[in-house]
């Protein structure tokens, strides 16, 4: 693929993926104005982290795209459709964190995987 198709198919890509956010976000977020409200939510109801969420619903979608290398199908949904979501999840994954390092600017600090506790850096 040449250059240019490539970033004319990138453009392309951007703004279906901006649909499909733009779609599924109301439902997910149950009309909330916070974007983040589903993975905050399953978070307080499974006693884990908006990040330790986003980790579980962006892993069936890598999940799928790892079942279309080994076999060259998926079942569900077109394989495009896992790209679109998981390339939405990593936005969604990135706000998360933005989010988190926003409100704690003055305080560095490490997130224990195992506890999901913060610990304060040194």
């Amino acid at each position: 693929m040449k250059t240019e198709e490539f970033f004319k198919f990138f453009e392309e890509l951007h703004e279906t993926e901006k649909k499909i956010m733009i779609e599924k976000g109301h439902d997910y977020t149950r009309g909330d104005e916070d974007k983040l409200a589903n993975f905050k939510r399953t978070a307080k109801e499974c006693g884990i982290t908006p990040l330790q969420v986003w980790f579980v619903f962006v892993h069936k979608h890598w999940d799928s795209i790892c079942t279309y290398i080994q076999k060259g199908c998926v079942s569900s949904e077109p394989i495009e459709g896992r790209f679109n979501d998981i390339r939405n999840y990593m936005a969604l994954g990135l706000a998360i964190i933005k989010e988190q390092l926003d409100k704690d600017q003055t305080t560095s600090y490490l997130l224990d995987r195992t506890t999901g506790e913060k610990r304060q850096l040194s």
